[in-house]
């Protein structure tokens, strides 16, 4: 039988069988469970704990990893008996939020091992909640992720995640993206995990057919520091700090971090004015509409307010439509807009742990100033001519 060697939790042990895999035990001894899982049926010779992860080594079977026993660590110390089952803690030890060990700023989209053509899974890149609900919750169950406060101070809320939320229908008014309620939130009696990708909620986008010539626009990377998880389970709330760590390949100071990060969610609000911007001039063509509709006197002075608001909206996004994705390559027929430019600046920008350069800034500044210009422009509009034009509608015209 092999014993686990690395960093010492009191009372908690594991074992390496020789038909029946590993064990765990979280009382010095006196109980074992199974922790076999997914391990075939082999001798386990020597077990290893390695960076928060068990190793074991069998014989024939190559090695053996279980990710993070931070869960298993928080209920030795908290002193939590096992089901007899293995399947978890008992019922009356209530809801546990685990704290996620320190998660590492890694970006996605890395790159896949592949070994003789079979694709290998690439551990989460995100922070990964553990949870256990003793019963199926009642009501709906939700995660929120918040700032660290200050001196006592309540964090600012970043994303909220639910087991029953929907993301809400597009509509003419935009909606914050802090005020969504997200859905995928795994709520079963048992053992639940749950991956944050670490990135604050993208700029609402309720344009359709916008065109971006990359991707669409995201939300930013929470810098490093740390961070408060609260989970809401049938009305009572459970909360816990956790931390996200800079990538060790790097030096970059925090200061940097912060203002790299200061930096992209100024682009995202810009982005987010964009949106605004082309849903008012939306709803003043649906206004348009409706008046040209109920008097015919104005039709012509609507006709051309409306070219007049597609003129400033073809400066804020490209809307028109391509044919097999022609548009992004057609760039004279479809140029690229202030959208479009504010989200490749925030991909630019965030592509490496570092500040914002001062091509980055004047580029931003150069961005925020043509569209400061097309909504003043619109608010000029809203306030003059489309103020007579609506007020001739409702006196049957002019």
């Amino acid at each position: 039988m092999g014993r686990a060697r690395g960093r010492r939790t009191a009372g908690l042990l594991y074992a390496g069988a020789e038909w029946s895999g590993v064990w765990v035990s979280l009382d010095g001894g006196e109980n074992w469970h199974s922790l076999r899982l997914n391990l075939p049926v082999t001798p386990v010779r020597d077990l290893k704990v390695k960076e928060g992860d068990v190793v074991a080594a069998t014989h024939g079977r190559s090695h053996w990893i279980l990710d993070d026993i931070s869960p298993l660590r928080q209920l030795a110390a908290a002193g939590v008996a096992l089901r007899g089952d293995g399947g978890g803690p008992n019922a009356d030890d209530g809801v546990r939020l685990f704290t996620p060990r320190p998660t590492i700023r890694f970006r996605e989209m890395v790159t896949r091992a592949t070994f003789g053509g079979l694709l290998m899974p690439n551990p989460p890149s995100g922070v990964v909640f553990r949870y256990y609900l003793p019963h199926a919750p009642e009501r709906e169950v939700q995660l929120s992720i918040h700032e660290a406060g200050d001196d006592g101070a309540e964090g600012e809320e970043i994303r909220t995640f639910s087991s029953r939320g929907a993301t809400p229908e597009p509509g003419p008014d935009p909606i914050d993206p802090a005020d969504l309620v997200e859905p995928g939130l795994p709520a079963q009696a048992g053992a639940n995990a749950f991956e944050w990708d670490m990135r604050y909620p993208e700029p609402v986008d309720w344009v359709p057919k916008t065109l971006y010539r990359h991707r669409d626009p995201y939300g930013p990377l929470a810098p490093p520091g740390r961070y408060e998880a609260r989970l809401t389970v049938d009305g009572e709330t459970f909360s816990g700090p956790f931390e996200i760590v800079p990538d060790p390949r790097v030096a970059t100071p925090q200061a940097e971090f912060d203002e790299q990060f200061g930096f992209l969610m100024a682009i995202r609000e810009k982005i987010g004015e964009n949106h605004r911007a082309v849903a008012r001039i939306h709803n003043l063509r649906r206004r348009i509409v409706q008046a040209i509709e109920g008097t015919a006197d104005i039709a012509r002075t609507g006709v051309e307010l409306d070219a007049r608001l597609w003129e400033i909206e073809d400066q804020l996004r490209q809307f028109r439509p391509s044919r097999e994705h022609r548009a992004k390559q057609e760039l004279i027929n479809w140029p690229v807009r202030l959208d479009d430019k504010f989200a490749k600046l925030l991909e630019h920008a965030e592509a490496s742990d570092a500040a914002p350069t001062s091509r980055d800034r004047m580029l931003f500044d150069d961005l925020s100033e043509r569209q400061e210009e097309q909504i003043e422009e619109l608010g000029f509009i809203e306030e003059g001519e489309a103020t007579r034009f609506f007020n001739e509608a409702e006196r049957g015209g002019p």
